[in-house]
């Protein structure tokens, strides 16, 4: 009956695995470490259900940890806008080429449309790739 049956595992280590995805530049292997460090201490604080005494001490681990995670995070953002500016400072007055074009790098992304359809005279819409190189 294998055979004939398409095996799934839900329990894989690539279905448990979540990465987080991290878009900032500063981010590296310490802030992870320190964050998953702070997320499983506030586990431990929510889910525990016994003395109060070591409820408290829970509490202060939290506290201790996301101080931590926030001072490791402010300092590698600072670190990293501090190395901006000094690359900028030497693009500045080396080459203003690069320079101008780091600056562009810096702004909202522009997206380019891609025009898939077109209206017609009469109100209707047409997918017709003709059509649309025409206009």
């Amino acid at each position: 009956m294998d055979q004939q049956l398409v095996y799934n595992d839900t329990h894989s280590e690539h279905n448990i695995k979540r990465r987080q995805k991290i878009g900032k530049p500063y981010w590296n292997s310490n802030l992870t470490e320190l964050l998953n460090k702070t997320h499983r201490s506030e586990k431990d604080f929510l889910r525990w259900n016994g003395n109060r005494r070591t409820r408290d001490r829970l509490k202060q681990i939290v506290i201790v940890n996301r101080k931590s995670f926030d001072k490791s995070l402010r300092q590698a953002e600072r670190q990293y806008e501090a190395e901006q500016r000094n690359k900028f400072k030497t693009l500045n007055t080396q080459n203003p080429k690069e320079f101008w074009k780091e600056v562009n790098k810096l702004g909202p992304k522009t997206t380019q449309q891609n025009i898939d359809s077109v209206f017609r005279e009469d109100g209707t819409i047409s997918y017709d790739t003709n059509e649309i190189l025409e206009r």
